[in-house]
């Protein structure tokens, strides 16, 4: 095959004629081998399929969770630990989509013509916190005030409201802290405060029980009880008492207690009083302790002759003081007090006789006359009158009396007569006298009109 090609090539070079090219074998081509015809079983294994049970990428299962939750919030039922979801969102515009929700939702129940209805009461205690505006009625420019998600932290007992609408009143929010406390649960208190921000701090109860020792006494101050609200001790400076306190309570809801712990505080300021009277309704028996505590700037007295003598002297003491107070132009005593404390007012309030032209009769009306200037005059000279009763009625305590007593720390008043005598409308108060447990009292300021739940700490007996 070799010299055939190379005759055609010389015969092509040369011009003459065509010689064929010889033919070429070529090996044959390897043919392919068969595919195999597929079956039904392989196809299926070769098509990807869904699984149900698969857990679901994390952006798409936190998209998800926070379209649920807006969807609730509707009703307010997506509100219940809605902080606590907005805080382990990874992605901002999941944040922002939650809180938009809560917002919007607190502009359709702001809305005058509501298309968004809530069932406040049916709430759960844990969705609470977010609509305490609503609830409250409390719109400020047309706005209600709303939970601030980044510094609040409910399960902590820690929430901050902002009031988008205007300035926070917090006058009114501190006369709703009953309502608060009863639809919250709990003890609730103010906390810090601004222009338009309120904080309201969960407290734990205090105990039923709470020890007296003397470290609860402060120089200069009348000690009375410890805050329910704040916990923190109520003391009242002895310059700022007016000249009356009276403490009004049942049998057996701590008001003897009570006295006890002011005497102790009166002792622990001796240096700033120049006598203290105990005048003691039952006899003596009440105070009988404290006869030899300062001998010559400490008495007990029980007897009515001795009551209505000292009442007589303190009016002649009071008009010369006055007198002293105009040479010097001083208006009100800041040292050298006098405190009258009398356990049991009943017992003086009574006539000493049924028979009207009896002598004692005449001597016990002037006894209420003079009693009755000192609550309205002594002030100025240093005059402390803390008067008791079981009832604030005018068997037991003279109206004129009681009127000048401008201070008062009521126990348990269970007699609605008695509750409204006192305190008037009894809506506003941080608890219902009627209903106050034993120790507990509520202390009206005489100076300020602020009322404050407070409980004393059990005294020992000696």
């Amino acid at each position: 095959m070799a010299h055939g090609v190379l005759r055609w090539l010389r015969a092509a070079v040369t011009g003459k004629r065509t010689v064929p090219l010889p033919p070429v074998m070529l090996p044959p081509l390897p043919r392919p081998a068969p595919r195999p015809r597929p079956t039904r079983s392989s196809t299926l294994a070769a098509t990807p399929t869904f699984n149900p049970d698969a857990p679901l990428p994390a952006p798409v299962r936190e998209y998800q969770e926070v379209f649920d939750r807006r969807i609730k919030m509707w009703n307010g039922g997506g509100l219940d630990g809605a902080i606590e979801s907005y805080r382990a969102l990874t992605i901002d515009l999941n944040k922002q989509n939650l809180l938009d929700a809560y917002l919007q939702l607190l502009r359709n129940l702001a809305d005058p013509s509501p298309t968004t209805r809530i069932d406040f009461h049916a709430l759960p205690q844990g969705a609470r916190p977010y609509l305490l505006g609503p609830y409250l009625g409390t719109l400020v420019g047309h706005a209600y005030p709303r939970l601030c998600w980044q510094t609040s932290a409910p399960s902590k007992g820690w929430l901050t409201y902002i009031f988008p609408g205007g300035p926070a009143d917090l006058m009114t929010w501190r006369q709703r802290m009953p309502d608060i406390c009863a639809w919250l649960g709990a003890g609730w208190t103010l906390g810090p405060a601004s222009a338009n921000t309120i904080t309201l701090i969960r407290r734990h109860p205090l105990p039923e029980i709470i020890p007296f020792t003397r470290l609860m006494l402060k120089p200069g101050s009348l000690f009375l009880g410890i805050e329910t609200e704040s916990q923190s001790r109520a003391w009242l400076p002895f310059t700022e008492m007016t000249s009356g306190t009276f403490i009004p309570g049942a049998s057996g809801t701590g008001k003897s207690n009570a006295l006890h712990i002011i005497v102790q505080s009166l002792l622990a300021n001796l240096s700033l009083f120049e006598a203290v009277y105990l005048i003691d309704g039952k006899d003596g028996v009440a105070f009988n302790r404290y006869r030899n505590a300062a001998p010559g700037k400490v008495h007990v007295l029980w007897q009515d002759a001795d009551v209505w003598q000292l009442m007589t002297d303190l009016t002649g003491l009071m008009r010369r003081r006055n007198e002293a107070q105009r040479e010097k132009n001083i208006d009100n005593a800041t040292s050298d007090f006098i405190a009258v404390v009398i356990d049991e007012m009943a017992t003086f309030t009574a006539k000493p006789s049924v028979d009207a032209k009896h002598p004692d009769n005449k001597r016990h009306a002037q006894f209420v006359d003079e009693l009755t200037m000192l609550a309205r005059r002594g002030r100025s000279t240093g005059l402390r009158l803390i008067i008791s009763a079981q009832e604030p009625v005018i068997e037991q305590i003279p109206a004129s009396v009681r009127a000048n007593c401008l201070t008062t720390l009521a126990f348990r008043l269970p007699m609605d007569a008695h509750a409204t005598a006192v305190f008037g409308q009894l809506d506003s108060l941080p608890a219902d006298p009627r209903r106050l447990l034993r120790g507990r009292a509520l202390l009206k300021d005489g100076l300020s009109g602020e009322v404050r739940q407070v409980q004393f700490p059990v005294i020992r007996k000696p």
